[in-house]
């Protein structure tokens, strides 16, 4: 196997026991208050809050993720955010600990690195609405890269669900 080979499968990129033996993520999700350990980051829920409207429910959840980049060559640093992130849009769309609207989805980026918290676009939480996130977050850390040493990432996840 050579390095080109490592390239093509994202969950085993990186030459290191640890993470070549990632598992693929499956349902049920459910990430609470307790750390979900992972091989590139760890992610919590760490809070959840639902508010009650006329017409729709808002679901708002804050997640803690910490990055662990230690084995990951600099060159590789984005792909594997890429990787991360699209992990984190799994499990926040499919957690099974919170309720999870699908329309007026929000999501913001806070960290002790950042001056002002990132608000990004808002999408469906698709592949598309992913693609789309991706590139926003690729185009943030580029312009602030001390964001991927940051242990004080929270990602704020917002989103209405309809009265049926």
């Amino acid at each position: 196997m050579n390095d080109n080979d490592l390239d093509n499968d994202s969950y085993g990129f990186i030459l290191h026991e640890r993470f070549l033996n990632l598992k693929r993520l499956v349902l049920p999700i459910n990430v609470n208050d307790n750390w979900l350990d992972r091989a590139y980051y760890k992610i919590r829920l760490q809070n959840n809050r639902i508010s009650t409207g006329r017409n729709f429910n808002v679901c708002l959840s804050n997640y803690e993720i910490q990055l662990n980049f230690e084995n990951v060559p600099p060159y590789k640093f984005l792909k594997t955010l890429k990787f991360v992130f699209s992990e984190v849009f799994f499990i926040i769309a499919n957690n099974s600990s919170v309720s999870v609207g699908t329309q007026h989805i929000r999501l913001a980026l806070t960290a002790e690195s950042l001056k002002t918290p990132i608000n990004l676009q808002s999408v469906e939480l698709n592949d598309i609405g992913v693609k789309v996130l991706l590139s926003e977050i690729e185009r943030t850390v580029q312009s602030n890269e001390n964001i991927l040493i940051d242990d004080t990432l929270k990602i704020f996840f917002c989103s209405c669900k309809p009265h049926i």
